[in-house]
Formats: C-alpha cells, sequence, structure tokens
C-alpha cells in the first residue's frame, strides 16, 4: 500500500505506508524532533506545480488536509488531476479544508470554541484575538482561496472524478487515512474515488 500526505507541512507520519510531500525543506517545516534523521519518506516537492514522482495508477491513498486553500484554483486543479493520474481505480482522495459553512454557523450561534488551543486563539503569529478565529482562518495571509463543498465537488469534477462525498471526521474507506485528521470542529472533509 502507497498512502502519500500532500502538503504535509510539520503533519509528517514517520512510518510505511505513508509518503509525506511537501516543497519546503524539511529543515524549515518544524516539529525539528521528528526531522532529526532526515524522515527518509519525506520527498521535497512542488506538487501543485511539479506533479507526482509516481507512476499512473500506483498509490493508494492521497491526503490534503488544510493545503488546498493555500493553492490557487488553477494550482489546485493541476494538483487535483495529478492526484488522479496517480491513483489506482479504487482509489481514495481525502481532502480536508476550512469550512466557510461552519464558520459561519459557529459565528452566528455566538459559539467561541473553535477547537483549537486557547494559546493559540490567544496567541497566533500574528496575533489576532479569538473573536477574530473567523478571519485567522479563513483568510490566513497564506490562504488563495475559500473551498466550499460545491467549490471542491467542481474541482473533483473537472479533475476526473465522479464519485466524492462529504465524510465525517475520523471516518474514511482507508482507515489508516484518518490518521492525520485534525480541527473537527471547522474542517469540511470530502472524499473522491478514482
Amino acid at each position: 500500500m502507497i498512502l502519500l500526505n500532500i502538503g504535509c507541512g510539520g503533519n509528517c507520519i514517520a512510518q510505511a505506508p505513508w509518503i509525506n510531500i511537501d516543497s519546503l525543506p524539511i529543515e524549515d517545516i518544524g516539529r525539528q524532533e521528528i526531522y532529526k534523521d532526515k524522515t527518509p519518506n519525506y520527498l521535497q516537492v512542488d506538487s501543485s506545480r511539479e506533479g507526482f514522482p509516481f507512476d499512473d495508477s500506483s498509490v493508494d491513498g492521497v491526503v490534503a488536509l488544510h493545503f488546498l486553500e493555500h493553492l490557487d484554483c488553477h494550482e489546485a486543479l493541476r494538483l487535483v488531476r495529478g492526484v488522479y493520474g496517480c491513483l489506482r481505480p479504487g482509489g481514495i482522495f481525502r481532502i480536508g479544508v476550512p469550512d466557510p459553512r461552519r464558520f459561519h454557523e459557529l459565528t452566528v450561534s455566538g459559539n467561541t470554541d473553535w477547537g483549537e488551543p486557547t494559546a493559540y486563539l490567544n496567541n497566533p503569529v500574528p496575533p489576532v484575538p479569538s473573536r477574530r478565529f473567523m478571519e485567522y482562518a479563513l483568510f490566513f495571509n497564506e490562504h488563495k482561496q475559500l473551498l466550499t463543498k460545491d467549490a471542491l465537488f467542481c474541482l473533483l469534477w473537472l479533475g476526473g472524478f465522479r464519485e466524492y462525498s462529504e465524510v465525517l471526521f475520523k471516518h474514511s474507506q482507508i482507515s489508516e487515512m484518518v490518521m492525520l485528521d485534525t480541527r473537527e470542529i471547522f474542517t469540511l472533509f470530502v472524499e473522491a474515488i478514482k
């Protein structure tokens, strides 16, 4: 089995069957305790521009959590098409993005529990008061787009996928893929099947 964790940042899984992919040098993405010995399953690749260094139909699953919003719509489409190409028939593409619908629901209801540690809410970089967490999370300066369920479905369709649906936190057809799930309260999870 081969599972890809694209746009992994500091959220790497160090053991097989995972391969972690990001465009940053491994030394620059944090959590140094994991990277002291240069995790052997890390590839430095800009998958939104360079594609994937995998043969067609050779990968069982791909996870992109809190990554697609960092790409513009053209980069995201290029990435989705690359994922489609490298997945084997029946392979799963799991996506998680900040969900504007959930942010709206939580804000209107007066809920201030975003599921993030209080220290993070009160002292992110740059500092943002917790009442503005929606602005920080959705319009973070590295985010290039807001992705809704409908927008993701259009992106997946254009990328070649014909079977996709919203899924629950920690639920997947490939159980190992949920190891990376975070931010349950405000994340939209979608899985597509090749």
